[in-house]
C-alpha cells in the first residue's frame, strides 16, 4: 500500500486507561513512527449514557504520561473540546453515510418489532439452526408499503443488504489469511431505531474518512471484521489492511482483570511506576525482537519494531515482572535524577520537609542500601522513615523473640560500647566488629543481637543492612534509641 501510513487509537470514554488499551495503543504508535506515519487519536464516545468527559482526560493524560504523543486527535491544550475527532460531533456525517447505502439501494429500512425478532430467535432455537440472524422479512417491501408505514411513524433500524458471496477474506498482518462463510452473517443493522449508529458503521466510515491505512486491534475485533469489510465493498472504499493483537491473560491465564494488577495506567504512576518501566514491558506483552533481549528505549522500539514479530499467541501479565522491570530503571538512573524523582514520595508521606545538604546526604545514603529493595517510588518511604522518626511502636514478634531480658542486657552494653567510639570512626565495619565480639562474650548467636538491634532502632524486623543501617543513622541517634528503650 502506496502513500502515508496512517494508524488510530480509538478508546470509547466509558472507563479509564488500562494496560490492554494502553499495549494496543503503544504498537499503533510503533507502527506509525517505524513508517514514518500518523498516529490518530479518536474518542469514540457514540455510547452517549456511558461515555463521560472524566474518562477522556484519563485517557488523554494516560497516553500523556507514558509518551504516546499523537499527531492528530483531541486538542493536547483542552481535551474537552470536542473536534472532528470525537464520535459525538459526527453524527450528521453517519446519517449522511446510512442514506447513501439507502439511496444506492444497499441498505433498507427494517421496521420488524422487538416481539417478532425475539420470536424469530426462538424459532430459530427450536429448530437447533447452525446459525442465527434476521431473515430479511423488510428487504423486499414495496416503496408502497414502506411510506404507509413511514406515515404511521412506525419506528425502523436500518440494515444493510449482505452481497450475496460465498466467503469474505482478508489478510491479516498477524495471523495471515482468515476467512468468514458469509451464510453466518444477516443483514446486520447499522443504524438503530433511535437513529445512534452502531459500532461496525461508525468505525468504517471514520476510518475511511481520516484515511487509516492500516487498523491495529485486539483479537476481541476479528468477528467485527467481516461485517466491516462488507460495508467497505459497499460504499467502493478502500479497505485497509487489519492486524488483531493477541489478547492478554493473567499469571494463571486468565482474562486480564484487577486481582492481576490491570488498574488505571495513571494508578500506577501514582504507584511510582516509570513509564520507560511500563512501555518497555508492554512492548514485550505479545512482540519480541530476539529471544533473550528484553531491555529497550522507546527510541530503540521505534527503531527495532515490526509488526511481523508480534506473536498469535495470547500474552501474560505478570505484575512481578513489572516491577522487575521498574527497579531496574530506578536503579539506572543517576543518583541526582533517582532522588529528584523519590523526593515527592518521601513528602507526601511526611518523612521530609525540606531538603537540606545534611538530608539530601543522608538519603542518597539510604538509596544506596536500600538498593533493590526499591521496586516503586514509595518503597524508599518504608526504609528511609526509621532514619527521621524514632519508633512510635516496636513489632510485638519481634519484641517477643529478641528483645528478652538477656539480649537488651547485651545491647545496652553495645550501645555502651558504641558511645565510647570516635563519631569519625563510627562505620560500619567497627559497628560489625563490636557485635561480633559481643556474640562471642555473652554467648547470643549475633543473628538474634542484630535482629534485636534492628527491631530496637527501626521498630520492624525488616531493613536495610544493619551495619549500614546504624552508621547512617550515626552515633548518637543509635545510642539514646538504646537507652531510652525499656
Amino acid at each position: 500500500m502506496s502513500g502515508e501510513i496512517r494508524v488510530r487509537f480509538a478508546p470509547s470514554p466509558t472507563g479509564k486507561l488500562h494496560i490492554g488499551g494502553i499495549r494496543t495503543a503503544l504498537f499503533n504508535y510503533l507502527f506509525a513512527r517505524t513508517k514514518k506515519g500518523k498516529f490518530i487519536i479518536r474518542i469514540e464516545d457514540s455510547d452517549f449514557e456511558r461515555s463521560k468527559d472524566e474518562f477522556v482526560i484519563d485517557i488523554c493524560e494516560s497516553l500523556k504520561w507514558v509518551g504516546l504523543d499523537w499527531d492528530e486527535g483531541p486538542l493536547k491544550e483542552d481535551y474537552n473540546t470536542k473536534n472532528e475527532y470525537f464520535q459525538s460531533q459526527r453524527l450528521d456525517t453517519y446519517k449522511s453515510k446510512a442514506d447513501e447505502l439507502l439511496n444506492s439501494g444497499k441498505a433498507y429500512r427494517c421496521f420488524c418489532s422487538h416481539d417478532r425478532l425475539k420470536e424469530l430467535k426462538d424459532i430459530q432455537r427450536q429448530r437447533k439452526d447452525a446459525v442465527f440472524g434476521y431473515d430479511g422479512f423488510c428487504r423486499n417491501l414495496t416503496p408502497q408499503e414502506i411510506t404507509e408505514k413511514l406515515n404511521n411513524n412506525e419506528k425502523f433500524t436500518i440494515r444493510i443488504k449482505r452481497p450475496d458471496t460465498p466467503e469474505i477474506s482478508f489478510c491479516d498482518l498477524i495471523r495471515g489469511e482468515i476467512s468468514f462463510r458469509s451464510d453466518t452473517l444477516d443483514d446486520f443493522i447499522i443504524i438503530r431505531s433511535d437513529g445512534r449508529p452502531v459500532y461496525n458503521f461508525t468505525v468504517v466510515v471514520d476510518d475511511y474518512l481520516m484515511g487509516i491505512t492500516h487498523v491495529i486491534r485486539g483479537e476481541d475485533h476479528i468477528s467485527n471484521t467481516p461485517k466491516q469489510i462488507i460495508l467497505y465493498k459497499l460504499f467502493d472504499w478502500r479497505i485497509p489492511e487489519f492486524g488483531h493483537l493477541p489478547l492478554i491473560f493473567g499469571d494463571d491465564g486468565k482474562r486480564l482483570s484487577k486481582r492481576h494488577g490491570a488498574v488505571s495506567i495513571l494508578e500506577y504512576k501514582k504507584e511510582g511506576f516509570l513509564r520507560e518501566a511500563i512501555l518497555n514491558y508492554l512492548a514485550l506483552l505479545g512482540w519480541s525482537y530476539d529471544s533473550e533481549r528484553e531491555i529497550f528505549s522507546k527510541e530503540e522500539l521505534i527503531e527495532l519494531f515490526e509488526i511481523s514479530k508480534i506473536s498469535k499467541t495470547a500474552a501474560r501479565f505478570s505484575i512481578d515482572k513489572l516491577l522487575w522491570f521498574n527497579c531496574l530503571y530506578i536503579h539506572e538512573l543517576s543518583r541526582e535524577a533517582r532522588l529528584s524523582i523519590l523526593i515527592p514520595f518521601l513528602k507526601d508521606a511526611g518523612i521530609i520537609s525540606e531538603l537540606t545538604d545534611h538530608v539530601k546526604e543522608k538519603l542518597f545514603a539510604i538509596i544506596e542500601i536500600a538498593g533493590d529493595r526499591i521496586k516503586k517510588l514509595p518503597d524508599l518511604n518504608f526504609y528511609a522513615k526509621p532514619f527521621f522518626f524514632k519508633p512510635e511502636e516496636f513489632n510485638e514478634k519481634g519484641v517477643r523473640k529478641f528483645l528478652k531480658a538477656e539480649n537488651i542486657q547485651v545491647i545496652k552494653h553495645i550501645g555502651k560500647l558504641f558511645k565510647e567510639i570516635d563519631e569519625i570512626d563510627f562505620k560500619r565495619e567497627k559497628i560489625e566488629e563490636i557485635i561480633k565480639i559481643e556474640s562471642e562474650t555473652s554467648g547470643i548467636k549475633s543473628g538474634k543481637i542484630i535482629q534485636g538491634l534492628r527491631v530496637l532502632l527501626t521498630g520492624g524486623m525488616i531493613s536495610a543492612g544493619l551495619f549500614e543501617t546504624i552508621e547512617i543513622m550515626g552515633r548518637d541517634e543509635v545510642v539514646r534509641r538504646i537507652e531510652m528503650f525499656q
